[in-house]
């Protein structure tokens, strides 16, 4: 009588383990997001721009918010030139093609610049897909596997280092004119 009650209650706590398709290898969502020390999917670089002073590097930047997203005014929630401190929330579509699966999803994430004199940090955060954090969220019509969501980590890494490289360009390019 007891042991179909311990298989039961056995199989329904091995179910969320089944229906995983996030994991975790070199301190990587599947292998290719980065995640920080609360194991939250995270970018982050910091850098050097000789001879930049705070107030440029901080106009640059905001130069770029402007330049990459349609309403900057609805994305900057932090614009503050005195601690050179910009922080903004975007999103974009995002598609995956795998195997049959032909998906585009909106990927929601939190940009942040702090900017010092001839230095600064850039930190991409708080992923979110179709509102729900990217390392639990669900594919829909995903097969039980792995691969759907490798091929969507992909896709999202991919722009997230692209957005991050286009910001460090315009942060390291002097705009004169």
């Amino acid at each position: 009588m007891l042991k179909p009650l311990y298989f039961l209650v056995s199989l329904l706590l091995t179910l969320p383990v089944i229906a995983q398709k996030s994991v975790v290898q070199d301190d990587k969502l599947n292998g290719i997001i980065p995640l920080d020390s609360e194991g939250k999917p995270a970018y982050q670089v910091n850098n050097n721009v000789e001879g930049a002073t705070k107030d440029e590097l901080f106009k640059r930047a905001r130069k770029w918010f402007v330049k990459t997203y349609n309403a900057p005014q609805d994305v900057l929630q932090v614009n503050d030139s005195s601690s050179g401190v910009l922080t903004g929330t975007g999103s974009q579509r995002t598609p995956v093609k795998y195997q049959g699966l032909d998906w585009q999803g909106n990927m929601e994430h939190t940009l942040s610049v702090k900017v010092k004199e001839g230095k600064y940090q850039i930190s991409l955060t708080d992923l979110k897909v179709e509102g729900n954090p990217l390392q639990s969220y669900q594919l829909p019509n995903a097969a039980q596997n792995q691969a759907p969501y490798t091929a969507l980590y992909r896709a999202i890494d991919q722009h997230n280092r692209s957005l991050i490289a286009s910001l460090e360009k315009a942060l390291a390019t002097s705009t004169d004119f």
